[in-house]
């Protein structure tokens, strides 16, 4: 049984293995098929509470006419137990896109997305817009959802993310500021354990992009949140490369980590701290049309300088200067350590990616990747959740989509496996 969930993010397929190793030998155990039919379904988040319970937040979109619109799914079940539903929005006009969803330890899950409006004929003029990030919770689902931020008429917006640690939870988004033209700043929103706001990035003018935002809360209920900056007219110049702010709000504690990394690692950044906190951890990959490079970095969460105590190190993959990373990085708490899972494609061996996972501790030596998948099958986006069973073991779940074969996504399935 699954007692505490240490970090949420979103799967469609879930591999259960021991800390520190790789099961050699892995079988499913159950499957929960979420999907309609009607719907091509994709972008799926999903948690687990300390009664092992799963929470699960999803998009489907129409097949048939009108044809692209798109509806959000809330649902919780137990594997071998019904499923309890909520679909939010199932109109012609609007799409629900970009879905998170985090857990608190009572068992309150909090879902967050964006509101996406369809140019249909009624409203010609919204085509693109993004103009308001949801969220909610389920203690209140079946109530209206809370719009968290209209961001303008002319806003972008990337996905909003969301996480929760003990009785805390933080949503941090991407908006453009009013009459700053077309550079994007962070906002974040404390929904759980107190209520704030403010920015995460600072609002002054400038031609750069604050974007792709990844968080981690602490033992002490502190927000800690990396990202990514770039110019407005070269998305490949990362300018200011990673932030990382430890005391959001105040500026002057805004931690510019560029100096260490530079321009070379254009995707997604993930970040995490270890189950005693003591260590903060970001993990980052070169850009996927480059040779494949992950590289962690660790520093203790209330000194992250460029400097003595800001070490890294390189994930070690087989023939790498083969492999491709398509998707985004994945890092969920351990003991002492952090763990991490991504997708990566071999040029050797075509395009379809495999799962891959690895632990780490803070000056360890460059981990081993391990191939948990080896399948035609697989598509991109692998994302963790970390738990702990009966015997005080963790578990990192490591999450992926799985493809139908013909290019397209398949059913919405959760599958719990146990390494055996």
């Amino acid at each position: 049984m699954l007692k505490r969930v240490l970090w949420i993010s979103s799967v469609l397929v879930i591999v259960l293995g021991a800390a520190g190793c790789i099961p050699l030998d892995i079988a499913p155990t159950g499957m929960v098929t979420l999907h309609d039919p009607a719907f091509e379904s994709h972008q799926v988040s999903i948690a687990v509470d300390l009664q092992g319970v799963k929470h699960t937040f999803h998009t489907e979109c129409a097949l048939i006419p009108p044809g692209q619109r798109c509806r959000a799914i809330y649902s919780k079940f137990s594997v071998g137990q019904p499923v309890n539903t909520h679909v939010y929005y199932d109109n012609d006009f609007c799409h629900e896109i970009d879905p998170d969803i985090a857990v608190l330890d009572s068992g309150v899950a909090f879902f967050v997305w964006n509101e996406y409006y369809y140019q249909g004929p009624e409203y010609p003029e919204n085509a693109g817009k993004y103009p308001v990030v949801y969220y909610s919770d389920s203690e209140h689902y079946l109530q209206a959802p809370t719009p968290l931020f209209d961001v303008g008429e002319y806003a972008s917006v990337s996905p909003p993310v969301i996480a929760a640690r003990g009785e805390v939870a933080y949503i941090v988004y991407e908006v453009s500021a009013p009459g700053e033209g077309p550079a994007t700043y962070l906002r974040y929103q404390q929904v759980a354990g107190g209520h704030r706001s403010g920015w995460v990035s600072d609002i002054l003018p400038g031609e750069f992009i604050r974007t792709e935002p990844a968080l981690a809360i602490d033992n002490a209920g502190n927000l800690h949140v990396a990202y990514r900056v770039h110019l407005l007219d070269d998305p490949t110049e990362v300018a200011s490369g990673i932030w990382h702010n430890d005391n959001v709000g105040d500026e002057t504690d805004m931690t510019n980590l560029s100096s260490v990394w530079g321009a070379f690692y254009l995707g997604a950044p993930a970040i995490s701290l270890n189950v005693e906190g003591d260590y903060l951890y970001f993990a980052l990959t070169q850009n996927h049309t480059d040779s494949g490079t992950v590289r962690i970095y660790f520093c203790p969460p209330d000194d992250c300088q460029p400097g003595p105590l800001m070490g890294h190190v390189a994930v070690d993959l087989s023939a790498s200067a083969n492999w491709k990373i398509p998707g985004p990085l994945s890092l969920a708490p351990l003991l002492d350590r952090v763990a991490l899972a991504f997708t990566a494609v071999n040029d050797a061996t075509g395009p379809t990616p495999d799962i891959f996972y690895a632990t780490y501790a803070a000056g360890g030596a460059s981990p081993a990747a391990a191939n948990l998948s080896n399948s035609p099958t697989l598509e991109t986006d692998a994302r963790m959740v970390a738990a702990v069973d009966d015997e005080g073991r963790v578990l990192p779940l490591v999450g992926y989509r799985l493809s139908d074969g013909l290019g397209g996504y398949g059913t919405v399935s959760i599958h719990p496996f146990l390494s055996s």
